[in-house]
């Protein structure tokens, strides 16, 4: 209902309600489903094979999810990114970051998982700014490049 009467449609207004749907939804198929179940003939050949399918097919799952541990597939360039800065920038410490990509979430929101590093798009000056590579020129002028083998992302540090 809150959702219904706000003019502010924002994903994480809807996502607590969700339980609430699944709630009412399961009220709404219960009698079907249990009419369904009820007419299961569990001593028949077809339901052995979907049970044993079932089975192989969920350890197939497991199996294959544990050789993905330790893997980074999503975010590969951003992560290696953030490993390097992690290595040069001291734990809780807040960079300006470029407002292009201010909206980057998946990059803020790995430097504070692994290294407690906040990001500050204002014009307040910290000692380090991180921009994206396309960016050519330096920030503000007062800042020099430091040299790390990134993929995605530049880091400056204030030239004293």
């Amino acid at each position: 209902m809150p959702l219904i009467l706000t003019h502010v449609q924002r994903g994480f207004y809807f996502t607590p309600s969700l339980p609430f749907y699944a709630i009412g939804f399961s009220l709404i198929v219960a009698p079907g489903l249990q009419e369904l179940i009820n007419r299961i003939d569990i001593e028949r050949k077809s339901f052995k094979v979907f049970k044993t399918m079932s089975f192989v097919l969920f350890f197939i799952i497991i199996f294959v999810s544990g050789l993905q541990i330790g893997k980074k597939g999503r975010d590969y360039n951003t992560l290696h990114d953030v490993y390097l800065i992690g290595d040069i920038i001291p734990e809780s410490s807040i960079i300006n970051i470029d407002e292009s990509i201010y909206v980057h979430w998946g990059l803020q929101f790995y430097l504070m998982r692994y290294f407690k590093i906040s990001v500050d798009p204002s014009t307040k000056q910290h000692e380090y700014y991180l921009v994206e590579k396309e960016r050519s020129a330096a920030p503000l002028g007062k800042y020099k490049k430091v040299l790390l083998m990134t993929k995605q992302y530049d880091l400056y540090k204030i030239d004293q």
